[in-house]
């Protein structure tokens, strides 16, 4: 255990919400936040935002729906993927199981 002296910091700013981590999660935490009006600071360790879908080159989103048919998966993250539709990166598809909406990218 590494215990460290007190010390006192200086308050610079102020913010309503503040969220760690840049990720997909993160991103769409801040987005909904800034959404409500309310002032927003992101935090990333990184030098690139997105976590995995960015600095992992993981470009696939997963099924939004639960392999039945049945979406499961609404709002920002539905969101997002629609706008990287348009990108030319690979097919993307709702369901991979019953194959509904599986034609939404350009292959």
């Amino acid at each position: 255990m590494i215990i460290e002296p007190a010390k006192s910091l200086e308050v610079k700013d102020s913010y309503d919400v503040v969220i760690a981590g840049g990720g997909i999660a993160g991103i769409s935490a801040a987005l909904a936040a800034k959404r409500q009006g309310k002032r927003v600071l992101l935090i990333e360790r990184e030098y690139l935002l997105g976590g995995l879908a960015t600095l992992g080159l993981i470009t696939i989103y997963l099924p939004l729906c639960d392999g039945k048919g049945r979406r499961v998966i609404y709002g920002i993250g539905e969101e997002l993927m629609r706008l990287a539709l348009p990108l030319p990166i690979q097919c993307l598809a709702f369901c991979s199981s019953c194959g509904r909406e599986a034609s939404l990218g350009k292959c």
